[in-house]
């Protein structure tokens, strides 16, 4: 009985461990259907300078890979980034959330901490999304968007040249499913 009781014990600890750390994946390699774009889509220029500065030192500080996690209150979380040291970067976190009012708390959240990194955010008025927050780093390097519709939270950094907001019917189709 007691052998039973530490297996037992033993694969609990190792569910909830499993539960807190992301599975990760390369982007490559991996196929998804994701309800978000890639870099690829809103600024090809730029994924290409990413590609060849993964090309060049893989080991670098460069990124091409995709996180699955869950939680409880989030039972799909799919987080991406794609950079080529800092002179590129996007980085998309998509949330499935149990509810509406979870997903509205939560971008509250994005906003209490985007205004701890003196980014100020503007409200833009988007058809098919409740909510549309989009804000600029003071020196105009990076970008923040977050998108919320129903109980979908989206949150997008970006540094780079492309204008986010442009693209907010991709970000828009790709959540119904449209795309991807």
């Amino acid at each position: 009985m007691l052998v039973l009781l530490v297996v037992w014990i033993g694969y609990a600890w190792h569910a909830v461990r499993r539960n807190n750390h992301p599975e990760s994946y390369d982007l490559q390699t991996y196929a998804y259907s994701y309800r978000f774009p890639l870099l690829d889509e809103i600024n090809p220029g730029e994924w290409n300078d990413v590609v060849t500065k993964i090309e060049e030192n893989p080991y670098g500080y460069v990124a091409n890979d995709v996180y699955l996690k869950h939680t409880e209150l989030a039972p799909v979380i799919v987080m991406t980034r794609q950079r080529g040291y800092d002179q590129h970067a996007y980085t998309v976190n998509y949330y499935e959330l149990r509810s509406e009012l979870l997903a509205e708390e939560f971008i509250d959240a994005e906003l209490d901490d985007l205004s701890g990194f003196d980014v100020v955010t503007e409200e833009i008025t988007f058809g098919g999304f409740d909510t549309v927050r989009y804000g600029v780093s003071d020196d105009g390097s990076e970008q923040d968007l977050l998108i919320r519709k129903g109980n979908i939270v989206i949150t997008v950094w970006y540094v780079g040249d492309s204008s986010l907001p442009d693209y907010l019917d991709l970000y828009a189709a790709y959540i119904d499913g449209e795309d991807g």
